[in-house]
């Protein structure tokens, strides 16, 4: 009975032993699949699109692995996709920015095209103006009646404003080119004032205002300037001034404010 009980106890050790060594392997066999599915799950979540098959005899783990895999082809497939559309824009937006600089420098041409004839077309006009003006200057000096004399009058004060719109168009040429510049030469401001009045004269009798000016004895008989630009300011705003009022008079005041500027004040009464 001594030696059956002590061959049950070895049997029972050895059996002990196999089932220990068993479950040590089957637990490294265990712990080798789940570290082998954690470092797919890690790859694959830092962007590691290769799939990688998974060597394991655990049914539910292959399924994790063949899902791993699957979701690896699928997001490789989007990322090519997704290139392949980056390339296609980046290749858009490339036609689109060479078709806009052709577009650009096209545009660029035309102005500089549009300011030469303008300049060209200017100058052609105010030579043959020159000419009419010159002309109605010959005219005045000779034997006329008053009512002639205030025909050339208007003649000559309508072809200077004319003159000023044809230098205007020329202006814009040259401001367009850059090479826009002001004159400083002497001029009469009376006389160019007395001139505007008279362009606005025929305006101001049909509304029955008066148009007047005022000069303060200080005032210079001469200044220098650009005789167009001021003319050009004087007559715009004596045409608004003459627009917008009813009744009444249009007094241009002109006094000096500095040594070498001067104020000039349309008071509409």
């Amino acid at each position: 009975i001594k030696q059956k009980g002590q061959r049950t106890l070895a049997l029972a050790i050895v059996l002990a032993l196999i089932a220990s060594a068993f479950g040590i392997w089957f637990a490294s066999r265990l712990n080798s699949s789940i570290a082998a599915i954690a470092r797919a799950a890690d790859k694959l979540g830092h962007g590691g699109l290769e799939s990688e098959v998974i060597r394991t005899n655990f049914v539910e783990f292959k399924q994790i692995s063949d899902e791993l895999g699957n979701a690896a082809n699928a997001l490789q497939q989007s990322r090519n996709a997704l290139l392949a559309q980056n390339a296609e824009l980046e290749k858009r937006v490339h036609e689109r920015t060479s078709d806009l600089e052709h577009q650009t420098e096209q545009a660029l041409q035309a102005a500089h095209a549009k300011a030469a004839f303008l300049a060209t077309m200017s100058h052609e006009i105010r030579t043959p103006m020159n000419g009419v003006i010159g002309m109605t200057d010959l005219l005045s000096g000779t034997s006329l009646t008053p009512a002639q004399r205030d025909y050339v009058d208007t003649i000559r004060s309508s072809g200077d404003a004319l003159l000023t719109i044809i230098n205007d168009i020329l202006d814009f040429s040259k401001i367009e080119s850059g090479k826009m510049t002001l004159e400083c030469e002497p001029f009469s401001l009376q006389q160019m004032i007395e001139d505007c009045i008279a362009l606005l004269a025929s305006a101001a009798n049909q509304k029955k205002i008066e148009l007047l000016y005022e000069f303060d004895p200080d005032v210079p008989k001469f200044i220098l300037g650009d005789v167009t630009r001021v003319r050009q300011i004087v007559l715009n705003l004596l045409s608004n001034a003459v627009k917008f009022t009813e009744r009444g008079e249009v007094i241009v005041q002109v006094s000096k404010a500095g040594n070498d500027a001067f104020d000039s004040d349309l008071n509409m009464e």
